[in-house]
């Protein structure tokens, strides 16, 4: 029995503009943070292990538009709004999704357009791991969470998706 799946790929793909990207990088972007994903959910919900909770660990990328980012966020985005797309079909699991600004990882500091934040300003792989438990334990309403960093501290802000942010 699976009671919780929390899909969260990663991978050093960079961050490159569009017509700098091959059809084969691009192709693997997309398995990796799109199809990935879904094949994980796909598993739990098809072979009747019916989790309570799937936990989405996305991107502030899926919904904030900047240059290098086509494949990247735009299998982040398509992983999202297939995730809402399940939960509606799925009601019985409750489902999340987080948002996490730049993480304070070995893939941000080879990337050469992320490396560019201060590591003061990356979020701390330890913060996402605490909202984790937070939903597990249910301490979080909200079913859309970005987190980042503000003044060293780990910030919790509800996602609202609208023309203005995408």
């Amino acid at each position: 029995k699976i009671d919780i799946l929390v899909n969260s790929a990663g991978s050093d793909l960079f961050l490159k503009r569009f017509l700098d990207v091959s059809r084969e990088e691009g192709m693997r972007m997309i398995a990796l943070y799109f199809c990935g994903p879904l094949n994980a959910v796909r598993s739990v919900l098809n072979y009747c292990y019916k989790p309570k909770k799937i936990i989405d660990v996305l991107s502030h990328a899926a919904y904030k538009n900047f240059p290098g980012n086509a494949y990247y966020g735009g299998a982040k985005a398509a992983n999202m709004l297939a995730s809402k797309s399940i939960s509606q079909e799925h009601p019985e699991v409750d489902f999340y999704r987080i948002y996490p600004a730049a993480v304070d990882t070995q893939m941000v500091e080879n990337d050469p357009i992320l490396m560019k934040i201060p590591k003061e300003g990356r979020v701390k792989p330890d913060d996402i791991a605490d909202l984790v438990i937070d939903m597990i334990a249910g301490k979080i309403d909200e079913k859309d969470v970005e987190i980042m960093r503000e003044n060293g501290r780990s910030v919790r802000k509800k996602v609202i998706i609208s023309r203005e942010n995408i």
